[in-house]
């Protein structure tokens, strides 16, 4: 739902029960396909985060975890305070409990968003793991307070410091490309050292894609008092979606209320209509009251930038042992390479399958030449790029092509009912290698086995050939045509 349509939808929706609210509203005016799902979640939310509020079922642990206690829970799954054997350290592990194909997906993505980033404010990803029919990360387990209770002693300094290293665990995740989309004092962590630590990547999506379209990762997801009028309106979204966000925890915190209140429909209508009312009470720094007024601007081009709220944020009072964010890296040269993908990619387009090795020690920038080749070839309309990668920390079945099934399960829920002339007409037996694209509904319908296939080499050999079946008449059928096919292997 954009900003301009909730004038329409204002004087039904804020009236009457929530069940009765979408039947009084003519069908003929959803413009959206998407807005009625989108205004029943809102109708049956409530503004601010709630407690645990699901009891999936315990995960007793493995041979190799050691369950020692619940953290907390979610809409996808537990948190569990655990051991770790192998490694001889206490981890977070986080069970996917809730299995369904957009839900595996999105934990996958949770967990390979940002399991190569690596930043003192944003908590440590170690191992994505499938033993048999459960699936779970690890990650840094980080012993210490909420934020709210780090900074409830009213000390200034100790306030402005926290909220400075918050807003730097921000500028570094805004770096690698990705929004958050659901900071709120829940998801922020300060341990013993008073290292601030920003959790709960399960909304983070790349910046690229961070619209109200159609995407599986919800862009209408989080928390509502926290998050910025235009993710509420289901608007495209930047980093200053983010910046809205410490924003508010910012102004909670200083004038010990949200900027909006009540229900989760008056908080929406009012971040939508109007703008937040300023900060004005005896005590309250100057600065940081001017700062969380800004964050809250109701027009994210008004909002601070990063690096402007790092400047407003700058104290004397440095924490020990809070290693400053590295540059980022600079692409210079590799025209040669980048001539000899591109040579690759014209052959693909011909219709000739092609495989490029790039190799080089590590460290000599092979990742980054080749996401910049993508980054190319994701701007032609003329061709389709399922990339993924294969991490050592990932103990999956069929690593090396799990996150390339995963990007082509997205392609083909996005073609809706015109993936079906792509599809073999066996293509069950690679749904059971990977159930993921089953989110895709021309796949949910023709994936119903007539015979099962007991033998397991049987059922990978005809994967195999499925999957470059689809691979094929992607390449042939005219709606879709030309498309562009490539196999890039990346030494570890």
């Amino acid at each position: 739902m954009r900003s301009q349509g909730w004038a329409p939808v204002h004087p039904i929706f804020t009236s009457g029960p929530p069940f009765r609210r979408i039947r009084r509203f003519p069908r003929s005016k959803w413009q959206d396909r998407n807005l009625p799902a989108q205004l029943h979640r809102f109708s049956m939310m409530r503004a601010l985060p709630q407690g645990d509020s699901v009891d999936p079922g315990d995960f007793g642990g493995n041979a190799r975890f050691q369950v020692l206690s619940r953290l907390g829970a979610g809409p996808m799954g537990v948190v569990y305070r655990a051991r770790d054997l192998a490694q001889g350290r206490e981890v977070a592990l986080k069970t996917l409990q809730r299995f369904d194909p957009a839900g595996l997906y999105r934990f996958k993505h949770e967990f390979r968003s940002f399991a190569n980033v690596s930043h003192p404010n944003l908590v440590t990803l170690y191992e994505l793991i499938s033993d048999e029919d459960r699936w779970f990360f690890t990650m840094e387990l980080v012993e210490g307070v909420d934020f709210r209770r780090w900074i409830a002693n009213g000390d200034v300094d100790r306030l402005r410091d926290a909220f400075r290293q918050l807003a730097l665990g921000v500028e570094a995740l805004h770096a690698t490309g990705r929004l958050h989309r659901d900071i709120k004092p829940s998801n922020v962590m300060v341990d013993s050292r008073g290292r601030v630590v920003l959790l709960d990547f399960g909304l983070v999506s790349a910046r690229r894609s961070a619209s109200a379209g159609d995407s599986i990762l919800d862009p209408m997801g989080g928390t509502p008092a926290y998050m910025s009028p235009e993710q509420a309106a289901g608007a495209e979204l930047g980093p200053a979606c983010d910046w809205y966000s410490v924003g508010a925890m910012l102004y909670d915190i200083l004038a010990g209320r949200l900027p909006f209140e009540g229900t989760v429909i008056e908080v929406l209508d009012a971040k939508i209509r109007r703008e937040a009312p300023p900060l004005r009470r005896d005590g309250i720094p100057e600065d940081l009251a001017e700062l969380a007024t800004a964050l809250v601007h109701r027009n994210p081009d008004e909002r601070p930038k990063g690096s402007e709220v790092l400047r407003r944020l700058r104290s004397a009072h440095v924490p020990t042992g809070m290693p400053a964010q590295g540059p980022a890296p600079v692409f210079l040269g590799r025209r040669s390479q980048l001539e000899a993908l591109e040579a690759a990619q014209a052959r693909a387009r011909e219709g000739t399958p092609v495989t490029v090795l790039v190799q080089g020690r590590s460290g000599m920038g092979k990742t980054t030449l080749v996401d910049r080749f993508l980054g190319r070839i994701r701007a032609d309309p003329r061709a389709t790029v399922l990339a993924g990668r294969c991490y050592e920390r990932e103990s999956v079945p069929y690593k090396a092509l799990d996150s390339v099934i995963d990007s082509l399960s997205q392609r083909l829920r996005r073609l809706g009912d015109q993936a079906e002339v792509l599809l073999p007409s066996d293509i069950h037996s690679l749904v059971r290698l990977f159930p993921v694209l089953r989110q895709a509904p021309a796949v949910a319908t023709a994936s119903r086995p007539a015979v099962e296939i007991p033998d397991p080499q049987e059922l990978r050999r005809r994967s195999a050939a499925r999957s470059r079946a689809v691979g094929d008449r992607r390449l042939r059928h005219p709606a879709h045509a030309p498309v562009a096919r490539r196999g890039v292997r990346r030494p570890l």
